[in-house]
């Protein structure tokens, strides 16, 4: 097994909302250290003040100091409500894993969306993305600035 990648099966899933201080002090330290260049520690702080829906798998780890465990963020994703029909994707971020955390992650956001009775959910990406989301059934809708595409999925 390839060192940089985490099974899958070592993680929890949960939903968060933006009163959860401690959670999203966790994702916000993980983010800053972990996410892609692309994204900016501005950002990221920004989103973790701004969303409605939050989602993310921990990993619990055994520290050798002390012989603590220490749960840590591994990915997570936050969403905002622009209406009752649609969402916007503010934000996904994940480590690699041989499961494709990321993608778990996606399908997740997708199911709480159906769950909840959203059609679409929109998001704005780098050109380097596209490839990602198109592969999860986001559709292009047009350019947004020299860095950003807006996409849609539509999920009803």
């Amino acid at each position: 097994m390839n060192s940089d990648f985490i099974p899958y099966k070592d993680y929890k899933y949960m939903e968060f909302v933006k009163n959860e201080k401690d959670t999203i002090k966790r994702i916000k330290t993980y983010s800053i250290r972990n996410c892609r260049k692309e994204i900016q520690t501005e950002y990221i702080t920004k989103t973790l003040l701004n969303f409605d829906y939050g989602f993310s798998y921990f990993r619990t780890e055994q520290l050798k100091i002390n012989n603590e465990k220490k749960v840590r963020p591994c990915a997570f994703a936050c969403l905002s409500k622009i209406d009752n029909t649609k969402v916007i994707l503010l934000l996904i971020c994940a480590i690699k894993t041989m499961d494709k955390l990321g993608t778990k992650l996606l399908n997740d956001v997708i199911k709480f969306c159906i769950k909840n009775n959203f059609e679409s959910i929109i998001l704005e990406c780098v050109e380097n993305n596209r490839e990602f989301y198109e592969k999860n059934g986001f559709i292009f809708k047009k350019i947004v600035n020299d860095e950003l595409l807006l996409m849609e999925k539509k999920i009803k």
